[in-house]
């Protein structure tokens, strides 16, 4: 069935149609700024909020509220990591930029208390390692849901349109505007829009590069980060959490490739999450309850995109585990040991539908090489970190969206009124960063009326 129902977004004739493509952290910012200037209406492939369960990998990656908010919420609030806008705009911008994402999530959470006082980027080194220092704040996984509910609620106050489980099939220019062909439940819809922006996610990304690709949008690949996940008893691990909820900790290999620590959680939970053909590794951590488990990914920049080796090597040796996330003692890692599923039970594990592996048989081998060496490095400055309770899940993908061309720092691509924001963009990685091209997008809009 097709029909058009542009009669929808046509409840102030006078203004101009936006069409979001996402609900996470860019779609929802970008809507927040641009709710007062424009017909807005966010589409996302994801079920609704309510409707969504922390018990089902496919939620947590799909949805409104997108992957991030839906997480352990953690709000990294320095635009220096996390993605590459702090590179195009000025540092008030991106002062501003960040007071203003935290004042906005944090005004639906009012029980987290927050001083912007004594909150700077340091680094520091220590035992051949760079510790990255800077303000984070953990909203927890159980909060996340509420406020994104909020967040949800007011934004639909103001007029904006949401559909969830909208899948945008196609988009086509048409003039100076653009047809977007959208299925939802089945049903077929061509609507028109003067603005697009396409927020779509880590999960959407591949068919978000796919449409901009279509439209004559260049994207660049970067490097991937790829690796496990550590996980060990939180008091082996407590001295790296005296100073961040979040320890960004780096090693420079030889070869200029690095290894690093990325998001960490203290006294969380391993959680599988769906992503492309596979289950990946992901954390979770709760303000209402403690695993008694704390760790980290552990992930290596050397592995390019350019060649084969996730698709010939990576999915197809995880492809059969489904949610049962493969899991290796950390000492038998070192020893290039297969893990025994009698010596795992015995761990009090925060994920426990595992299945023992050896890595080195799993993954590449230059990648379990750098791993170990940051294992090594960690050791030295967290003695308890190779205990024989400290285990590895993998595999950890992060960083393999590609970064899609814009024309300045309003996220405009070379197709006129065609942004793009947020993860599956390859600008941002996590919530504060997505969220800021988010608004940036809204802002280039903005600014595209009031020159009309």
């Amino acid at each position: 069935m097709t029909a058009n129902i542009n009669e929808l977004n046509k409840s102030s004739q006078d203004k101009p149609r936006v069409l979001i493509v996402g609900a996470g952290p860019a779609g929802l910012f970008c809507a927040d700024t641009i709710k007062n200037h424009a017909c807005v209406t966010v589409i996302d492939k994801g079920k609704n909020i309510s409707e969504r369960s922390h018990s089902k990998p496919i939620d947590l990656s799909s949805g409104i509220g997108g992957t991030g908010l839906y997480s352990d919420g953690k709000l990294c609030l320095d635009l220096e990591v996390g993605g590459f806008i702090s590179k195009i705009i000025s540092i008030d911008k991106k002062l501003t930029l960040e007071r203003k994402i935290a004042d906005t999530l944090l005004r639906r959470a009012k029980d987290i208390k927050f001083n912007y006082k004594n909150h700077n980027l340091q680094t520091n080194h220590s035992e051949g390692l760079a510790s990255k220092k800077y303000p984070v704040i953990n909203i927890g996984t159980d909060r996340g849901a509420t406020l994104i509910s909020k967040f949800i609620k007011d934004l639909s106050s103001d007029g904006v349109i949401f559909r969830s489980e909208s899948n945008l099939k196609k988009l086509e220019r048409a003039g100076n505007n653009f047809t977007a062909h959208i299925i939802n439940s089945e049903v077929s819809f061509r609507e028109d829009y003067d603005f697009v922006l396409l927020a779509m996610g880590k999960i959407g990304s591949k068919q978000q590069q796919s449409i901009c690709n279509e439209l004559g949008v260049r994207s660049q690949k970067n490097p991937m980060n790829i690796g496990l996940r550590l996980e060990t008893c939180q008091d082996s691990i407590s001295n790296l959490f005296n100073d961040s909820d979040d320890p960004k900790l780096k090693l420079i290999l030889d070869d200029g490739s690095y290894v690093k620590t990325h998001c960490a959680s203290n006294g969380g939970f391993v959680t599988p999450v769906y992503y492309e053909e596979i289950y990946l590794t992901g954390g979770h951590q709760y303000s209402n309850k403690n695993s008694e488990r704390s760790g980290f990914s552990i992930v290596w920049n050397g592995l390019r995109l350019e060649t084969n080796e996730l698709d010939d090597v990576i999915y197809p040796n995880f492809s059969s585990y489904g949610k049962a996330l493969a899991c290796q003692k950390v000492s038998d890692f070192l020893a290039k040991k297969m893990s025994t599923k009698e010596d795992l039970d015995k761990i009090n594990l925060s994920y426990k539908d595992i299945t023992a592996a050896n890595f080195w048989d799993l993954l590449p081998e230059k990648l379990n090489l750098s791993i170990k060496e940051m294992l090594i490095n960690l050791s030295k400055i967290s003695k308890h970190i190779l205990n024989e309770d400290s285990v590895l899940y993998g595999p950890v993908i992060e960083w393999w969206m590609s970064t899609i061309s814009t024309r300045n720092e309003k996220m405009e691509t070379s197709v006129e009124n065609l942004f793009v924001a947020g993860d599956g963009s390859g600008w941002s990685q996590g919530i504060v960063h997505s969220a800021a091209t988010g608004i940036l997008a809204g802002e280039g809009i903005i600014d595209k009326l009031s020159s009309q």
